[in-house]
């Protein structure tokens, strides 16, 4: 069975604060990141970590046999918001991001209020949070 994922328990509460904390730090340092010489890569970074984050989902799915085509489009606002942050953040096209920025209150919100069970001992706990966390 393993640990579940209670609201407001200490697992969740973990993940509020690494939220958080990131935007926090995001807030804090975005003059330094934005002049950085390493901005680029930073960037590139967080993106192909999110891409990695949303592969490895779908490797998962398809090693416990429930990866199908209709369970498995990314129609979901956050999955969406994802794959639309990627872009964001390997263009900095900002048209893009005016349009999508409000979207990333629900990355928080999902956080606050997940619609998983899983705790830290599966895999999907991590990439559920972890997604969320970067997406924003």
């Amino acid at each position: 069975i393993g640990i579940e994922l209670t609201f407001l328990g200490p697992w969740h509460l973990l993940q509020i604060f690494i939220t958080g904390l990131v935007i926090f730090l995001i807030i804090r340092y975005k003059d330094q990141i934005r002049v950085s010489k390493h901005e680029k890569l930073m960037r590139y970074c967080i993106g192909s970590i999110l891409l990695a984050i949303q592969l490895s989902y779908y490797i998962w799915k398809a090693s416990v046999g429930t990866l199908t085509f209709v369970n498995t489009l990314p129609l979901g606002v956050c999955t969406i918001n994802m794959f639309v942050s990627v872009y964001i953040i390997f263009s900095k096209d900002e048209r893009v991001f005016n349009i999508i920025y409000f979207w990333g209150l629900g990355a928080i919100l999902s956080v606050l209020f997940p619609d998983i069970l899983f705790g830290p001992d599966r895999y999907r706990y991590y990439q559920f949070f972890y997604a969320h966390h970067f997406g924003q």
